[in-house]
């Protein structure tokens, strides 16, 4: 297994925890939206999270296959 696929997942990681301490710090923007707008992005962040999980399944079987 080469390192830099590691490389790369712990990176992508981190931008996505930095990218939601961001989203955190910003809700009362988000909830200061129009209802559409709000709408839409609460559509967008169920999504992330619904890729998330799969994410995590598959990150899961991997381990289950190494144990």
């Amino acid at each position: 297994m080469k390192k830099d696929i590691f490389d790369r997942l712990v990176f992508a990681v981190s931008n996505i925890d930095y990218s939601i301490i961001q989203l955190k710090r910003d809700h009362k923007q988000i909830s200061a939206l129009k209802e559409d707008k709000r709408k839409e992005v609460m559509e967008l962040l169920t999504a992330l999270v619904t890729d998330i999980k799969t994410i995590e399944a598959n990150l899961n079987d991997i381990l289950n296959t190494l144990s």
